[in-house]
């Protein structure tokens, strides 16, 4: 019980999930005696678990092997140890490591003379975020007690994780418009100013910015309603991403290795953010302009297929920095 208790501390003081994860596998190789802990994070497709180097070992001389073969180890799901325990939701006991043919870690357990090991998971909700294994020299038959405190500290440890997400979903929701996902005007001007103050001055024309206003747009919402209206905007956005991803992957309109960024600014409005131009001033006048072509060429596709946004259109304008641009404001004057 008090380790149960010391976990729900740590959960509660710590600043990270790492700092978490790692106090808490100390916490318990000390009180259970555990000869390793190790911890393995799920990935995001749920496919597999995969250690991140987040280890404990009482005399890490001895056992060597057995973490270099654990520290980065990736298991899918259901395979070895920690793979069943992402598949079950629950932890597995193996207390004879040398006879069990689930475990892939066999030989390097034998050779760092290792007998019993076990894994539970840390669950945020019902969702298995992580795994925590543990392996000692004795051969131990599984104790229920034991079992029960572990998988207690995994949803105390779960409550990191959710605090983690409630704190990136409020930051994300900060700095994007709600209603089509895209970067808000803070996040824009922000990425702006930070992409501006990396470029020397002579170098300003590697950057560009391109505004997009909506032609037609008022006549949706007068006529058709703000939620007609809504819809446009997000088949813009729609557009917008995906043009822009056609144009990053394949380089098309000479664009190998140039990155953009699109934002919506409020109403109907939207920026896109050009990075990492080559050439000079006049090739890169041309450039831009073939990519106003192609994002009105996406436009065009996307809203005349529908009738509420058939009568849509778009004017865009553009700056390209050059050394006369003291600041981001007048870039964006200039747009």
């Amino acid at each position: 019980m008090q380790l149960l208790q010391h976990i729900t501390g740590v959960a509660n003081r710590a600043r990270t999930i790492p700092e978490a994860l790692a106090a808490a596998l100390e916490a318990i190789c000390e009180r259970m005696n555990w000869t390793i802990g190790n911890v393995l994070m799920v990935s995001e497709d749920r496919s597999y678990v995969e250690g991140c180097d987040i280890w404990r070992a009482t005399d890490a001389s001895g056992v060597m092997a057995f973490i270099e073969a654990s520290r980065r180890a990736r298991f899918t799901t259901g395979e070895g140890l920690p793979g069943r325990v992402l598949a079950k939701g629950r932890s597995e006991w193996i207390a004879d490591l040398g006879n069990s043919s689930m475990f892939v870690r066999a030989a390097e357990a034998l050779h760092c003379d290792l007998g019993t090991g076990c894994a539970f998971p840390v669950l945020a909700g019902d969702e298995v975020v992580a795994i925590l294994e543990f392996y000692m020299r004795q051969t131990v038959t599984e104790d229920p007690e034991i079992v029960e405190i572990l998988e207690q500290a995994g949803v105390q440890l779960g409550r990191v994780f959710e605090r983690d997400r409630a704190q990136r979903a409020l930051i994300h929701d900060a700095l994007h418009d709600p209603l089509t996902g895209l970067p808000n005007r803070a996040l824009f001007n922000d990425r702006l100013q930070e992409s501006f103050e990396r470029l020397a001055p002579a170098r300003r024309h590697a950057l560009a910015v391109l505004v997009l206003d909506l032609d037609g747009f008022k006549l949706v919402n007068d006529t058709l309603g703000h939620h007609a209206g809504d819809r446009v905007l997000i088949r813009v956005a729609r557009a917008l991403r995906d043009a822009l991803a056609r144009l990053e992957t394949t380089g098309g309109c000479g664009l190998g290795g140039v990155r953009f960024s699109s934002a919506r600014m409020g109403g109907d409005e939207f920026t896109i953010l050009v990075e990492d131009l080559a050439g000079e001033n006049l090739a890169t006048r041309g450039v831009i302009d073939m990519i106003a072509a192609a994002l009105h060429c996406a436009l065009d596709e996307n809203l005349g297929s529908t009738s509420e946004s058939a009568h849509v259109g778009a004017s865009i304008g553009y700056a390209i920095g050059s050394a006369a641009h003291v600041n981001v404001d007048q870039l964006l004057r200039d747009a």
